[in-house]
């Protein structure tokens, strides 16, 4: 038994890795999730994706970093939105009671490998002109983890929340409203609006 299962595992990982190769993840983020080796990766890439390189390339390099373009314009803190949603749709991040985002699959690598594809996967399949490549996804999975730089903020005409920049100034309302052309109702408030994210954390707690 021990043995299947040590099998099964390692055709998971190698299924994942496959995925995440698919979708041009680097080396050290798909060995994040799948514990393969940089090596393991690398043949993984010259068996099943080398001669097609023109489709499925490999990106080399630390991921990116910087979080400022993630509310770039409306379009782009639009789908940053949509992705932050279905990450928590997807259980790879929840919302704890102060409103913060918390990392759901912290022990289990592989687990949030998989849920962090599909939500990546539907997040293209929403948006005709996906603007973020699955490292930029990837690295708003983890600024909303740490939680110091991007928050969920709620909008004042429509009441839906919105990915926002802690450094950025805010209007009050989000990327989707002002897109509709939707006139300022409020002026700009702090962006530790923690109590509408205690109350959004709740109502989620009990829809769950």
């Amino acid at each position: 038994m021990e043995q299947i299962a040590g099998y099964m595992d390692e055709c998971q990982r190698t299924e994942l890795a496959l995925r995440m190769i698919g979708h041009e993840a680097r080396t050290c983020t798909i060995k994040f999730c799948t514990g393969l080796s940089d090596d393991r990766i690398r043949r993984l890439y010259a068996r099943y994706f080398k001669d097609d390189a023109q489709a499925v390339k490999r990106q080399r390099g630390k991921s990116p970093s910087r979080t400022a373009i993630y509310v770039r314009n409306a379009t782009f803190q639009c789908e940053a939105t949509s992705l932050a949603m279905l990450l928590l749709a997807s259980d790879v991040l929840s919302l704890a009671s102060d409103g913060r985002f918390e990392d759901a699959e912290r022990e289990n690598p592989l687990k949030l490998g998989f849920s962090f594809c599909l939500a990546y996967e539907t997040y293209r399949s929403l948006h005709r002109t996906p603007h973020f490549c699955f490292e930029r996804a990837w690295g708003l999975y983890r600024a909303l983890e740490r939680g110091d730089e991007l928050v969920l903020m709620a909008c004042a005409a429509c009441a839906g929340v919105y990915v926002h920049h802690v450094m950025e100034m805010d209007e009050g309302h989000c990327p989707c409203c002002r897109l509709k052309g939707v006139q300022r109702r409020r002026s700009a408030k702090s962006v530790q609006d923690l109590a509408t994210r205690r109350r959004y954390a709740a109502s989620r707690a009990q829809a769950g």
